[in-house]
């Protein structure tokens, strides 16, 4: 045994000696100031812009276990009117890991690329021109003259990951009208391989990102994370984007599916793709989006946590958008529309969307459970939102528990309704027709019991102490022609009612019917005509005991 020990040692001194000398060898042979000239000649061969390039030094241990050649203070210099800046490209420090020996007969296959604390301007005119394309590909002449013994380029590969640690990193597309910034950067691209597809993962994490299009800004300074895995099936141009994760400030989702095309230059991409959010607060999203999208939320004041899960199938072009589908959850939410003076509390949503961007069909949403408070009421929902980017059609199923007064709004100035109402009600509607007081506009029926009810509207007044009413607008049976009637049903036990300062009713249990037409003089006014009918013959026990006397 001890003599295995000695002659294991023996061997493992024997092998680092020569992996010593022929690193020393190495390094004596490739020194900075060999290097250095040579890419120097390379990068003149080329680069068609002026360029720098420092000191050329080979690394090992850093980049183990990979040979590795550093290159110091590499700068690209094109200045081009209208560009942001001169500078092409500045990196302090550029690192790419080979296989050594491949590379000194010209065979280039990298496995890692770094470029450290890099700044890039990349510029693109109203004409097309670019201020990158500085790389020549063709160097046939410039190879007939070269000196005999130079190092010569033969082929470049790729296996890992390509790295970028950056500064500032700025985008100018004048001809698309497209301005982007990226500041305090790391971005890598790594070989991805699975299920017999090959492609590559971009992970991107970027402290301050600015974003305007066509003189749109959509993002301001935001910190964005990302990771995209890219999937060419084979044998297509099918892109799988399965295990997509993206991150924008404090929001975060996640995205599977495909994009296809029939090719990646035509700008028309067929989309099957599936999102699903976290918890988002409201507020603060949107702050976010560009005022353009929000436009036709300025009337809107909302909050709340919102959880999205969202599909969106078809084609995306100039021309076309796919068809969005969502399931939206709100929790703790509170909000009100500026032309309703009411603010909802304790708000929850879950509710289903279908969005046709094209505007080709309405978009709809279909609220599958709707709870809100407003000031001393409750209000439950069901039903559908037809119309969604257009005038609003309601048409929902509620459950009410109602303070009358809360809804004072809706009702003519000239009255005035206390008391509380507890049960459903249904209604089809015009959201512009609701926010003015159009109700004949709409299919409103109600079913409510009633508690402590005192009405007074001009000279008349009524208490009902317990009274179970149904509304119908329009009136589905005018007793005389009109097209714009209301009929309110009444069972009550007990009315008190005085019209004026000389008479004075009291009905015991009984059933009235009394419909309401608007006045034409004023639209608006539907309670201002009242009509009575006589008591309701079919209640057979009930007893009516009328009286008249003066009011004191």
């Amino acid at each position: 045994m001890k003599a295995l020990k000695i002659i294991g040692w023996t061997l493992f001194g024997i092998v680092m000696t020569v992996i010593v000398v022929a690193l020393t060898a190495i390094y004596l042979v490739f020194t900075p100031e060999r290097l250095t000239p040579i890419a120097r000649q390379v990068a003149d061969k080329y680069v068609a812009c002026d360029h720098e390039i420092g000191e050329v030094d080979l690394t090992f241990f850093s980049t183990f276990p990979y040979f590795g050649v550093s290159v110091k203070d590499v700068y690209l210099i094109n200045p081009m009117k209208g560009a942001q800046s001169d500078t092409l490209l500045a990196v302090p420090e550029l690192i790419a890991s080979v296989k050594l020996l491949d590379a000194i007969d010209g065979n280039v296959y990298v496995k890692r690329f770094v470029l450290k604390d890099a700044e890039a301007n990349v510029y693109i005119a109203s004409d097309g021109q670019t201020n990158f394309d500085v790389f020549v590909t063709d160097t046939t002449e410039k190879e007939e003259t070269d000196t005999v013994g130079v190092w010569q380029l033969r082929s470049v590969g790729w296996d890992e990951a390509l790295t970028v640690e950056a500064r500032t990193l700025t985008f100018e597309d004048e001809k698309d009208t497209i301005s982007a910034s990226l500041y305090d950067t790391h971005i890598t691209l790594t070989a991805l391989e699975k299920d017999h597809m090959e492609g590559a993962q971009l992970d991107l994490l970027a402290n301050g990102v600015s974003v305007a299009l066509k003189g749109d800004k959509y993002a301001d300074n935001l910190r964005l994370q990302l990771r995209l895995p890219a999937l060419l099936a084979e044998g297509t141009e099918r892109v799988i984007v399965d295990g997509t994760r993206l991150q924008i400030n404090e929001f975060a989702l996640s995205m599977d599916g495909e994009v296809g095309t029939p090719c990646f230059s035509s700008g028309e991409y067929n989309t099957n793709l599936t999102v699903q959010t976290g918890k988002w607060q409201i507020k603060p999203l949107l702050a976010l989006v560009p005022a353009k999208f929000t436009s036709s939320l300025k009337d809107i004041d909302v909050d709340g946590e919102v959880t999205l899960s969202a599909t969106a199938r078809g084609t995306y072009s100039e021309k076309s958008m796919p068809l969005v589908t969502a399931r939206v959850t709100l929790e703790d939410g509170e909000g009100s529309y500026k032309p309703l003076p009411y603010t909802l509390r304790d708000l929850t949503l879950d509710a289903d969307a279908a969005l046709d961007l094209n505007k080709k069909q309405p978009s709809t949403v279909t609220i599958n459970k709707l709870s809100a408070k407003t000031k001393d009421s409750k209000v439950g929902a069901t039903g559908k939102v037809n119309d969604l980017l257009g005038d609003m059609l309601l048409d929902l199923q509620l459950k009410l528990d109602a303070h009358l007064p809360d809804f004072a709004y809706f009702l003519p100035d000239s009255m005035t309704v206390t008391g509380d109402a507890k049960g459903t009600a249904a209604a089809k509607i015009r959201l512009s027709d609701l926010t003015n007081k159009r109700l004949h506009k709409g299919v409103i029926s109600a079913d409510l019991n009633l508690t402590d009810i005192r009405y007074e509207q001009d000279s008349m007044k009524a208490v009902l102490p317990k009274t179970k009413a149904k509304i119908y607008i329009p009136n589905t049976k005018p007793s005389r022609k009109s097209v714009n009637w209301a009929r309110v049903e009444l069972e009550t036990d007990k009315i008190d009612f005085a019209m004026g300062d000389n008479t004075y009713a009291m009905i015991d249990a009984a059933v009235i019917r009394a419909e309401a037409a608007n006045v034409l003089a004023d639209q608006q006014d539907y309670f201002a005509a009242l009509s009575f009918d006589a008591l309701d013959a079919q209640y057979e026990d009930i007893t009516a005991d009328l009286k008249t006397s003066e009011l004191e």
